[in-house]
């Protein structure tokens, strides 16, 4: 009965890491909305912040054994550094060459590069349930966005593409490296070097107003702990459900939108936040069952 419990334990507080994850990265999103410099003038201070704020909590939660911080990093924190923040690049002119709605839709497709990466490098089986509840997420920001959704660029279209292959490959990284000692807090370091470089490689930084200073600070601070929690909470589930944080992030952003800006989402995409609650529960609550029937 311990042993049993144990595993349906594990896989429950994996999957409320990696949603608490979500939330706390769907706060970033709605504070980008209320910033008013440029592009990646607000990219580079929001990763400076990010960087910063990492930092200052590594340096406290490991005051006693500073000496592991100087170790070297392992090759799959760096590569994982990589991905993320290619994401984080790719997803500024993502936006700007294709419609917002096109890109949420296309990089909400993670899921299944999670999936897909985890059954090729992991060995990790697809169930009927979890292709149905993929389907049901992708389909649920479909609905979502609507016809909004069309008239996008190619360009845009591939680069929003290629950020739901870059998380799919990050998920497997973060599943492979458990319990092997490498440690992916120090990756995020590495996410928050590779996104201020456009901004400095181009000049295109300009000065930034208090008002979006402090926002930026707070977006460091949502963005930080959403990469802790994701982190932690990825090596505990398989990486097709870990891959649900993305749709679920569209969900939680635009009823966070609703609440503090004020735009009021359509029916259609009600029902199509619904879709994905829906579909991530049934998820979990299976995941559990069986977890706990197969012990």
């Amino acid at each position: 009965m311990k042993a049993r419990f144990a595993g349906s334990h594990t896989y429950l507080y994996g999957s409320v890491l990696v949603l608490l994850g979500s939330a706390s990265w769907s706060i970033t999103s709605v504070l980008i909305r209320l910033t008013e410099g440029g592009t990646w003038t607000i990219t580079f201070w929001r990763s400076f912040f990010q960087i910063t704020v990492l930092f200052c909590w590594l340096a406290w939660s490991m005051r006693r054994q500073l000496a592991s911080l100087a170790r070297p990093i392992h090759w799959s924190e760096i590569l994982s550094g990589l991905l993320v923040g290619g994401m984080l690049v790719l997803w500024v002119p993502a936006l700007r060459n294709t419609t917002v709605a096109g890109a949420l839709v296309l990089q909400g497709t993670a899921p299944i590069f999670s999936a897909l990466l985890g059954a090729i490098f992991l060995g990790e089986q697809i169930g009927r349930r979890t292709v149905a509840v993929i389907a049901a997420a992708i389909a649920g920001v479909a609905i979502m966005f609507g016809s909004d959704i069309i008239g996008g660029g190619v360009i845009g279209d591939l680069l929003a593409l290629t950020t739901a292959v870059f998380f799919g490959a990050n998920v497997v990284l973060l599943r492979s490296g458990a319990g092997t000692g490498c440690d992916f807090t120090r990756s995020i370091l590495v996410s928050g070097l590779v996104a201020v470089a456009p901004g400095i490689v181009t000049a295109s930084v300009t000065p930034i107003g208090a008002h979006d200073l402090v926002l930026c600070f707070f977006m460091g601070c949502t963005q930080t702990v959403g990469f802790i929690l994701f982190n932690s909470g990825a090596k505990m589930i398989p990486a097709a459900d870990t891959g649900l944080v993305i749709p679920m992030e569209a969900v939680l952003g635009s009823i966070l939108t609703a609440i503090v800006i004020g735009e009021i989402p359509s029916s259609m995409a009600i029902v199509g936040a619904v879709l994905v609650l829906t579909a991530i529960v049934v998820n979990i609550v299976g995941s559990v069952a069986e977890s706990r029937a197969t012990r």
